[in-house]
């Protein structure tokens, strides 16, 4: 098995943070009542784009490895989080639950649409650090309307 290196490094200025990975860099930032600056969407947001953006590129690639008609697939991923734990408490700072909403553009089944989320849940990487964590997770695809 051949292991896939990724890299990112990142240029701080306090709590605002310059990330920078292959060729292309992106802000990550505090809101203003957590001391940022507003620069950028705040990790836990980014974090769960992160799980939205790898949710659809492998939903994508298996869709076309079954001969699964995919138009669109949207996802919406909220997240809860007591942030005692990341403020010093003696609580775990990781999400308690997050609920992933993904809405398809599809003419395919039911059974079909259950089939992709199944393969797409097993081989979604960020999806299975958060299993890792033993984070409650609720997952709801639907067909567009």
């Amino acid at each position: 098995m051949t292991l896939v290196a990724y890299k990112a490094n990142s240029i701080t200025e306090k709590k605002s943070v310059l990330v920078m990975s292959e060729n292309h860099q992106y802000r990550i930032d505090e809101s203003n009542t957590l001391e940022g600056k507003e620069k950028g969407t705040n990790p836990l947001n980014t974090f769960l784009g992160a799980l939205a953006a790898s949710e659809t590129i492998i939903a994508n690639m298996i869709a076309e490895e079954i001969n699964f008609s995919l138009k669109d697939i949207e996802f919406i991923i909220e997240g809860q989080i007591d942030p005692k734990g990341f403020k010093g408490g003696d609580l775990n700072p990781t999400f308690r639950y997050i609920i992933i909403y993904a809405e398809l553009d599809t003419n395919e089944s039911e059974d079909k649409i259950q089939e992709l989320k199944k393969m797409t849940t097993l081989r979604c990487p960020i999806l299975n650090i958060i299993n890792s964590e033993k984070v409650s997770i609720k997952s709801i695809w639907n067909k567009k309307k």
